[in-house]
């Protein structure tokens, strides 16, 4: 669907991040899809960004992806926190771009600035129980 979406309009930068959410989404599993898809989520994501530098879920996927890959197939934490920044920096952020942030943050050892973060998460869905796990588990 999103392919037939871009055809019609192939430099809309909310399309292709949409687009590698989809393939990213594809991509949990097996090592095999994982290469398959992977790839192609993070090829979307920085299509978006090179569409419009401050889309913010071309941000948060390719976290995302910087995040969870291993070295060598995407992976950088330091990436990472530029693009989760980018993505909690919008106008409207969400609170899964503060918790994502957080999680790289508490991997780099920055545990004040990992609490900071998950405390924004759960700041704006104050239901958040995943941030609130990870908030409590820091103290």
């Amino acid at each position: 669907m999103v392919d037939a979406l871009l055809t019609k309009d192939p430099d809309n930068a909310d399309l292709h991040a949409w687009k590698g959410h989809a393939m990213g989404n594809l991509a949990q599993g097996n090592p095999a899809d994982m290469m398959k898809y992977g790839m192609g989520a993070m090829q979307e994501y920085e299509t978006a960004l090179k569409l419009d530098p401050k889309n913010s879920d071309g941000h948060f996927g390719r976290g995302m992806v910087r995040l969870n890959a291993p070295p060598g197939f995407g992976g950088d934490l330091d990436g990472a926190i530029q693009d989760f920044e980018a993505a909690a920096g919008a106008k409207k952020p969400s609170p899964e771009a503060y918790f994502y942030l957080g999680e790289v943050y508490k991997k780099k050892g920055l545990l004040d600035k990992a609490k900071a973060a998950y405390q924004k998460a759960i700041e704006l869905n104050p239901k958040y129980a995943e941030a609130k796990k990870a908030l409590a588990e820091l103290k």
